[in-house]
């Protein structure tokens, strides 16, 4: 069975890694146990700087609609940036752009996806500069995407 948030979360990671533009830029799927240490690894040993494609969640769902439809599934891009030690070339702010332009108005090829993700209309992006961190920006990217799972008969 082809599971839609798993298949959704993969399309995204799997167009971002292909793009000229983040060639060489860590990306990490938010999904093994094991995350956290693998993020800080990255961020500071590694560049300086890392991608992550959070797990696609509900937001809103279509009660009247056949099936299980869902009229706003969010997507989340992270980029995690120590500036102290980013050797990478790029910044969280620039990937912040890269990644925008690469994802608003895309259509997944997911096959219960109804529309193209786009950024959120109020607060696409939300920033951490390190306050609480030294040298640390962390930029969270919002899409939306609708999409409705066909009914399961249940065979038992």
């Amino acid at each position: 069975m082809n599971l839609f948030f798993i298949a959704l979360q993969a399309a995204v990671a799997d167009r971002l890694s292909r793009k000229h533009e983040l060639k060489g830029i860590p990306f990490l799927l938010r999904q093994s146990s094991d995350f956290d240490n693998r993020l800080e690894e990255i961020v500071s040993s590694g560049d300086g700087i890392c991608v992550v494609v959070l797990q696609p969640l509900p937001e809103k769902v279509a009660v009247v609609a056949p099936g299980l439809s869902f009229s706003e599934v969010v997507q989340k891009v992270l980029i995690v940036e120590d500036i102290l030690l980013n050797t990478s070339g790029q910044t969280a702010l620039g990937l912040a752009e890269i990644i925008s332009r690469q994802l608003h108005q895309w259509t997944p090829p997911v096959g219960e996806v109804d529309s193209a993700l786009v950024l959120q209309a109020t607060k696409p992006w939300d920033v951490d500069q390190g306050l609480g961190q030294f040298g640390r920006n962390e930029f969270e990217l919002s899409f939306t995407v609708t999409g409705t799972l066909p009914v399961v008969a249940d065979l038992g």
